[in-house]
């Protein structure tokens, strides 16, 4: 930029040598101001800050300065966290405040079901004691079911095994009149050979 365009610049820009002029020039064209008042080269790699309230110069004053702003920001951050504790104190209040509101109206809101589960409970209540006595009586005819069904379990059992015994003296009797039956079948045949010789 030309140095006329450079307004801010201090006044010793504005008066210098005219052989520093294009210097100053090619310093102007080469130098990027991004964020003012940082400034850059970026040929050179060179980063100036700029901004500060008081002129820094060593490494102590840089020191001094940078310490500064660390207590600055930690006081600051502190002050945030104090608003920040204060405000979600705050939220935990409202929503205390919220749930004992919406607990109130669900309340009135459940008078009347809780109304009619009590008289429904008091209905029940009241045939509780015909239904025990009907329990009892189911409970008396399930036992004697239990008697009769275990009665007649056993008496299957027994017909079960005499069942099975009859079985192996039918079997055994088969066996007999299969075995006499060949012996007849013998008989006869040699009575036939007898009868036939004479």
């Amino acid at each position: 930029m030309p140095l006329s365009d450079m307004r801010s610049a201090p006044d010793g820009i504005h008066s210098t040598d005219p052989l520093a002029v294009p210097f100053l020039h090619a310093l102007a064209h080469s130098t990027r101001m991004d964020r003012p008042p940082h400034a850059s080269l970026p040929v050179l790699g060179v980063h100036v800050i700029g901004g500060f309230e008081q002129p820094i110069a060593g490494q102590e004053d840089i020191c001094a300065h940078l310490q500064r702003q660390l207590h600055d920001a930690e006081s600051l951050r502190n002050d945030l966290a104090g608003v920040a504790d204060l405000h979600r104190r705050r939220i935990i209040e409202l929503k205390s405040d919220i749930e004992r509101v919406n607990a109130s109206d669900l309340a009135k809101r459940l008078v009347p079901k809780i109304q009619a589960l009590e008289q429904a409970l008091a209905d029940h209540l009241k045939v509780l004691p015909d239904l025990q006595s009907v329990a009892d009586g189911a409970s008396a005819a399930a036992h004697q079911a239990k008697v009769a069904f275990d009665t007649a379990q056993g008496r299957a059992d027994t017909l079960t095994a005499a069942l099975s015994v009859l079985r192996r003296k039918i079997e055994g009797a088969l066996s007999r009149v299969s075995t006499n039956s060949l012996e007849l079948q013998a008989c006869r045949v040699n009575i036939g050979n007898s009868r036939a010789l004479l």
